[in-house]
């Protein structure tokens, strides 16, 4: 693999989708203090914390080219540490000395940052402050809808979204089913496959979730104020549009039951199964009701 990346270094596309995901990593780690000081603390002890953001700026302006150049200048057998060493009559001389560490001082000297992330407010998070900034009311479609509107770290907002369906009858049998479709809605749409989803998120600095059960399925999204809209949109397609590709839906199957199987063998997972099913007396296919592993293996060959 490694001296693949030297046969074949890595296209503009592939760069941009690294460099876009990156970028986009470090955006929104900005609106969350805890990581940002401990990011900065690591930078600072490697010589000044301002390094965090000249590392973000030149990897910006990473190129394919320079891939390729530090990908045959380092990635060399000779300058690889393996587990199992081989010695030889005529080892390679021809060795890359990996420079000494640059002036931290001479890196910096002329360095000024980007724009300052956008400050939060003071919030009281007491309920009747909360029902008091709460605006509520109900779509034609019937969806309740809450808005609580507030200045956050970043301009980032937060959206969940729940969806309510069946009941004990009408689900009954399907549960497996609709647990697998849930792990699927992530894994491509009729518009986009999941790699393309991922890449669309990427570009607008939004992080999605989807999942569901067989009787409620749920959308949680964090993003940027002005590329709400354009996150709102895929949530809606995830969960309208998905397209259930054959060969997602059997890794996901496979894995499911892999661990079905292995937690025949885990007294760590037989455990509270058995304790569930003592106190859930609901029959095998009702939503409330617990299977067991064994029933599961069963539900996920078929």
């Amino acid at each position: 693999v490694i001296d693949g990346v030297i046969k074949e270094p890595p296209s503009q596309s592939e760069v941009d989708r690294i460099k876009t995901k990156v970028v986009k990593d470090f955006e929104l780690s900005f609106n969350n203090t805890e990581r940002v000081s401990r990011e900065l603390s690591e930078w600072a002890a490697m010589g000044d914390w301002r390094l965090m953001f000249l590392d973000r700026d030149r990897f910006e302006k990473v190129t394919p080219e320079d891939v390729a150049r530090v990908a045959a200048k380092y990635l060399k057998a000779s300058n690889r540490t393996t587990g199992e060493f081989i010695p030889t009559e005529n080892p390679d001389k021809d060795r890359t000395v990996v420079p000494a560490p640059p002036d931290v001082s001479e890196l910096l000297k002329n360095y000024t940052g980007k724009a300052a992330v956008a400050d939060g407010e003071v919030f009281d998070p007491s309920p009747a402050n909360i029902d008091a900034r709460t605006v509520r009311f109900t779509l034609p479609s019937g969806m309740k809808v809450a808005l609580l509107q507030k200045k956050t770290r970043g301009g980032a907002v937060t959206a969940a979204i729940s969806l309510h369906y069946g009941d004990e009858k009408s689900v009954f049998g399907r549960i497996t089913a609709a647990q697998l479709a849930g792990a699927m809605l992530m894994r491509g749409t009729q518009k986009h496959s999941r790699q393309e989803l991922q890449d669309e998120l990427d570009k607008i600095k939004t992080q999605l979730r989807a999942n569901a059960s067989s009787t409620e399925a749920n959308v949680t999204l964090t993003s940027l104020r002005a590329n709400l809209p354009a996150a709102l949109t895929l949530a809606a397609e995830v969960l309208k549009q998905p397209a259930f590709p054959e060969n997602e839906f059997e890794q996901i199957r496979q894995a499911s039951l892999a661990g079905a199987e292995n937690a025949l063998h885990e007294p760590q997972a037989l455990a509270p199964n058995a304790l569930n099913r003592h106190f859930t007396q609901y029959p095998s296919g009702d939503p409330r009701g617990v299977t067991t592993f064994e029933e599961d293996i069963e539900n996920y060959k078929k």
